[in-house]
């Protein structure tokens, strides 16, 4: 069984004491990947997703980022949690979210002095109940962390649809 806490990534330094997590910044140097098969170990699971695969999605989805992303992502907090609480759907009018981002972003002039950090939650239940293979689930774990940092550099979800159409219409498809 999963711990019902919060994952907090960058790190992932957890206490001692399960009930508190330590939220650390984000730093393009840290890297988790090396020395893990994440992909080739998504072929031998039988089973849910175990916390560390999931996580290590999520720094892969950073890591694929341009390094002039990465270098300012700054002291951004990117957090595993299973499920939105009923404040997180309200503040958005959504009756679910794959990721949340709350925080005064990039474009935003003086956003760097703000008072509270930014956050990025990725919802892991959300995700599990709606990608059920390994390989799908890994594709949008992979796309709700960039949109969600998109979010963080002031990318509108207008524009962030936007820009998909165009991606969809260069491959040859039909956006919807």
């Amino acid at each position: 069984m999963r711990n019902p806490n919060p994952t907090t990534l960058a790190g992932s330094v957890r206490s001692e004491r399960p009930e508190i997590v330590t939220v650390l910044a984000v730093l393009p140097h840290l890297r988790r990947t090396a020395g893990r098969a994440t992909l080739a170990a998504m072929d031998e699971m039988q089973g849910p997703i175990d916390d560390t695969t999931f996580e290590d999605w999520v720094f892969e989805a950073i890591d694929a980022l341009p390094a002039a992303f990465r270098d300012r992502l700054g002291s951004v907090a990117i957090v595993i949690e299973e499920w939105p609480t009923e404040a997180q759907l309200a503040s958005v009018g959504a009756a679910g979210l794959y990721g949340l981002y709350l925080g005064v972003p990039r474009s935003v002039p003086g956003a760097d002095f703000s008072a509270t950090p930014s956050k990025i939650t990725i919802f892991r239940g959300t995700l599990e109940s709606h990608y059920r293979t390994p390989e799908a689930l890994r594709e949008k774990v992979i796309e709700i962390v960039h949109h969600e940092i998109a979010h963080h550099f002031g990318i509108s979800d207008a524009r962030l649809h936007e820009l998909a159409s165009d991606q969809d219409h260069r491959a040859g498809g039909h956006a919807h």
